[in-house]
């Protein structure tokens, strides 16, 4: 099987960039269909491609024809700016309120089939709201259409460095027309996000009498994508369990208070001056639990050295001050959001009398203070640490990383969507990115990571003590080959594992995704490469492992793996070769897997079914190679795996409206699960 997608020449020419696609503002038609023209080799690829870059551009053209608001010269940009935060942050608690309902609904359900069984949690994230479209999306999807779509006219706003002087002026706003900015945002979002599904997944529309639907060509990569999604956010979710476990200990050890950072206590004012407090955490708060396990989360083992480097477009500050103050700006982002839901805003038919309230500020002075005292750093590099966090509609920033839209001198608006439910861990690559951090750097750190925990997990196995992992990589040359580096070496019996390690950008986008498949691709090749050559000259490669320290049998099997940093494409082979992350690594090297845990009310977790993977050194071997290629994590998810028809409504009368095929995983669990999970909780309190 080719794992890679086949590229025609038009196809290949809009990826590069020669030709530019229908969202761009140099697309003509004429020169879309000329180029067509001449490039076109009957690749019916090629066709569908731009079949779908004229309905895309048409829809864009439909979407700005209506805009109201975002390229209006009647109000001015920090009207515009206001405006759009308060919706956001309005439908923001809105989508909180109603998640929270749907969440109880569910549980109370629950409760209703089985009083005695256990809340299922896997059950309740995949919860879906219904919208006015007709659709249903998850509190997650809602929340990332919502900020991309944000993105879109506030960019359009602020590329021109405009004029944020001057107070708002709610009262000559229609905020009908400003909903309408707002949704059509959204909507530009998704067809975004479509057109770099044709571009770069090949998804291909498809028309019968008036309806069209959009679907993958084949979606092999589109499953592994949506099933390693969901297992990436169920990890995190253990993670969290966990994490809060350990810091529970810690508070009973009278040691947090030694790592956590100052909260924000309230806001206040000192006439027209905001004063943030700031005070030590009660270590009782869910506060310093929430903030110290997304800190946690956020900061990889292997990032250690990384964190704490001074920057140079920080003044000095580094990535760790960074996090603190995240932590700053969204725990002050949090008492605003609190302060909102306290008084109880009374929502009238005029939107110009409440809707405002929701576009509250902070003072940049008073939070270059707060993130001062909170970092032990001076306020100018604490200034530089607030300014990097503005919006400013750079093509290289995104609101999810900086999450203050600036709207006078010395205000900012935070995006509580995006102060609220982030992916931080995601967050810290990319503001390494935007910093100038060389990247590359990351990969070394994080090969040595995976070495040492290998080699952590035999010392503590029963079972592997005579299995080894070398301390380093490996550079072998063959006779007459080209020099091969390989990452990590590991015996496991007469299995030896040649595997290359990655690490690479959680993708958050479908182009993202595209080229994260692509390296996944690119390391196979190389894997495979590097495994072929061992396999063809072992006795050589014997003797290069004896001289690192590690005696191997002489006659061994090659087993090539690819480990990658995030759970996302991971769990499945490709072109024969696992994909997996530390995760799945860890599991084999332990012996065994926790296939089902209950949280009790005291937040312990206790097992409930757990599965052993071998019982000696010669079934490990002998099951290693299946292990990774089929990793027993996955069986559940695969087997919820489903499709769904999102709508892409129409603008307008002239305007088409389509369908695209999204796959969702809702893990499937064995009915007996469900019992025993009954059984075991009757006994965990």
């Amino acid at each position: 099987m080719n794992e890679g997608l086949q590229l025609g020449k038009f196809t290949k020419s809009v990826q590069d960039g020669e030709i530019p696609g229908p969202l761009r503002t140099e697309f003509k038609v004429k020169q879309w269909r000329a180029k067509y023209a001449l490039l076109d080799e009957g690749d019916d690829d090629d066709r569908s491609l731009f079949d779908a870059g004229l309905m895309i551009h048409d829809k864009a053209d439909h979407i700005r024809s209506n805009l109201k608001v975002t390229f209006s010269e009647n109000f001015r940009a920090t009207t515009k700016i206001r405006a759009f935060a308060a919706l956001a942050n309005y439908n923001y608690c809105r989508l909180i309120e109603l998640t929270h309902e749907a969440f109880s609904n569910a549980a109370a359900k629950q409760r209703e089939l089985d009083p005695d069984a256990p809340i299922m949690m896997h059950e309740l994230v995949a919860l879906k709201l219904k919208l006015a479209v007709g659709a249903e999306f998850g509190p997650d999807e809602i929340v990332q259409a919502m900020v991309d779509g944000m993105e879109v006219p506030l960019k359009r706003i602020l590329e021109k460095n405009p004029n944020l002087s001057g107070n708002p002026e709610f009262a000559k706003l229609d905020w009908d027309d400003m909903s309408l900015d707002f949704n059509l945002g959204n909507l530009w979002a998704h067809i975004e996000g479509l057109w770099d599904d044709c571009l770069w997944n090949k998804y291909i529309p498809t028309q019968k009498g008036r309806a069209t639907k959009f679907a993958p060509k084949e979606d092999i990569w589109q499953l592994r994508y949506v099933v390693s999604r969901v297992r990436f956010n169920s990890l995190a979710r253990e993670f969290a369990m966990y994490s809060l476990k350990f810091q529970k200990n810690l508070i009973y050890r009278g040691v947090l208070k030694l790592l956590a950072p100052m909260n924000v206590k309230a806001l206040s004012k000192d006439g027209r001056r905001q004063v943030i407090q700031m005070s030590a955490f009660d270590p009782g708060s869910s506060d310093i639990d929430w903030l110290l396990t997304m800190r946690a989360y956020a900061s990889e083992p292997y990032y250690k050295e990384l964190l704490q480097e001074p920057q140079a477009k920080l003044f000095g500050a580094t990535l760790d001050h960074v996090l603190v103050a995240w932590g700053v700006v969204s725990r002050a982002s949090s008492v605003l959001r609190k302060g909102l839901a306290l008084r109880k805003v009374e929502i009238g038919e005029e939107a110009e009398t409440w809707l405002p309230t929701y576009a509250s500020v902070l003072q940049v002075p008073a939070l270059v203070r707060a993130v001062s005292i909170a970092c032990g750093i001076d306020l100018s590099r604490s200034k530089a640490l607030i300014d990097f966090f503005m919006f400013h509609g750079k093509s290289d920033q995104e609101l999810w990383a900086q999450p203050l839209l600036p709207v006078s001198k010395d205000a900012v608006i935070p995006i509580f969507a995006t102060t609220s439910s982030p992916n931080l861990r995601r967050l810290v690559d990319v503001w390494m990115k935007q910093l100038g951090v060389d990247l590359s750097l990351r990969g070394p750190a994080f090969e040595e990571h995976i070495r040492a925990t290998i080699r952590t997990n035999i010392a503590q196995s029963p079972m592997l003590s005579a299995s080894k992992c070398l301390e380093r990589g490996v550079k072998f040359t063959a006779p007459n080959e080209r020099e091969e580096e390989i990452d990590f070496v590991a015996m496991i019996g007469n299995i030896v594992i040649v595997g290359e390690v990655k690490c690479f950008l959680d993708p958050a986008e479908a182009k993202q995704t595209a080229m994260h498949r692509m390296k996944v691709i690119d390391a196979v090749t190389q894997v495979r490469r590097k495994a072929d050559t061992v396999r063809e000259h072992k006795e050589a490669f014997r003797v290069r492992a004896f001289q690192l320290g590690l005696e191997l049998p002489v006659q061994f099997d090659v087993l090539p793996i690819v480990v990658l940093n995030s759970a996302i494409h991971c769990g499945f082979a490709v072109d024969g070769v696992p994909i997996v992350d530390e995760h799945i690594l860890g599991v084999f090297f332990r012996g065994e897997l926790v296939e089902m845990a209950i949280s009790g009310s005291d937040g312990e977790l206790t097992t409930v079914k757990k599965r052993v993977l071998y019982s000696s050194i010669t079934e490990a071997a002998e099951s290693a190679a299946n292990y990774f290629s089929f990793p027993p994590q996955m069986e559940m998810l695969l087997a919820g795996v489903g499709k769904r028809w999102v709508p892409i409504p129409a603008v307008g009368e002239a305007d088409w409206d389509a369908q695209f095929l999204a796959l969702e995983c809702v893990p499937k669990l064995p009915p007996s699960y469900r019992e025993e999970a009954t059984l075991a909780g009757l006994n965990v309190n």
